[in-house]
């Protein structure tokens, strides 16, 4: 009588703990779906968030034209002047690269009224992405003038409306949650810093400190981990290609095979793009090993 008791015991004690790990995991999923992504639009293709699209194209006589796309319909706001933007789907927050007016574009009402200033400089600052009421940005110091790695990386309150640095010489990398993926600015092909950081500044940690090609894609970060290095050869970085969970902070390898590369230009989750020496690019992929030749 007594063990069958304890056997009743021991499955609801089971049974509330299951439903106690399925609570938290909606939980977990209600906070994600909560948070406000904001993306970079760039020159090159369209950048997707949600059912929404962002794209800034050159025009003439130094006017850039921002196109954003929702449900079948494409609206257009032209801007004199050099121009970056980031949207989460509704609204569009943008400045000119070398002025510090920051302002807000809702394409469907066709309304835009300055929100405030960002922190530019005489060598402007260009917004990278956000997580809810943070916009993040790139700001040029003067020695940017002369190294690409002279970028540091700032972020904008829009409730303070108060500009703050991040981190001296970082890149915005990406986002998932409430948490943001940081690199180390690349002045030229050495590899850099990959970190981990929260929506309030604080780095959460270093995913590693010598990696190429960071992608943020979902909730995870590709990247080539550097493992060895000679530097007498063409191809002088040996990597290996992980991920990293951005919600957890867990690594782990993608692909066992170690490749001897110059340079990475992107890690995915099925293969990566890099390059074996100055002239070279090849497209990897992991599950069959087959390398190819890669234009960019």
């Amino acid at each position: 009588m007594m063990k069958d008791v304890l056997k009743r015991v021991l499955r609801c004690s089971l049974l509330c703990g299951i439903i106690v790990l399925g609570i938290l995991a909606i939980r977990t999923e209600a906070v994600q779906a909560a948070t406000t992504k904001y993306v970079a639009a760039n020159t090159v293709s369209y950048t997707t968030v949600g059912s929404a699209k962002i794209k800034i194209k050159y025009i003439s006589s130094n006017k850039y034209r921002i196109y954003f796309k929702k449900n079948d319909e494409t609206y257009k706001k032209t801007v004199s002047g050099q121009v970056s933007a980031v949207t989460n789907g509704s609204t569009v927050y943008f400045k000119k690269v070398y002025s510090s007016a920051l302002y807000k574009w809702n394409p469907v009402k066709g309304t835009t009224s300055k929100v405030g200033t960002v922190k530019t400089g005489d060598y402007g600052s260009s917004l990278t992405g956000g997580v809810n009421k943070m916009l993040y940005f790139s700001y040029s110091t003067p020695e940017s003038e002369y190294t690409a790695a002279a970028v540091d990386l700032y972020r904008y309150s829009l409730s303070t409306k108060k500009s703050s640095k991040v981190k001296s010489g970082a890149y915005f990398e990406g986002s998932y949650g409430s948490r943001i993926v940081v690199e180390n600015s690349r002045g030229d092909v050495s590899p850099v810093a990959l970190y981990l950081y929260n929506n309030s500044g604080k780095k959460i940690k270093t995913i590693t400190s010598k990696e190429f090609g960071a992608t943020v894609s979902g909730k995870y970060v590709y990247y080539a981990k550097v493992t060895a290095t000679n530097i007498y050869s063409s191809s002088p970085y040996t990597v290996k290609f992980m991920k990293c969970n951005i919600s957890t902070g867990n690594t782990k390898t993608i692909c066992s095979t170690s490749v001897a590369v110059m340079s990475v230009y992107k890690v995915t989750s099925k293969y990566a793009i890099f390059w074996k020496d100055g002239s070279s690019c090849y497209k990897y992929t992991y599950s069959t090993g087959k390398l190819t030749e890669y234009t960019i």
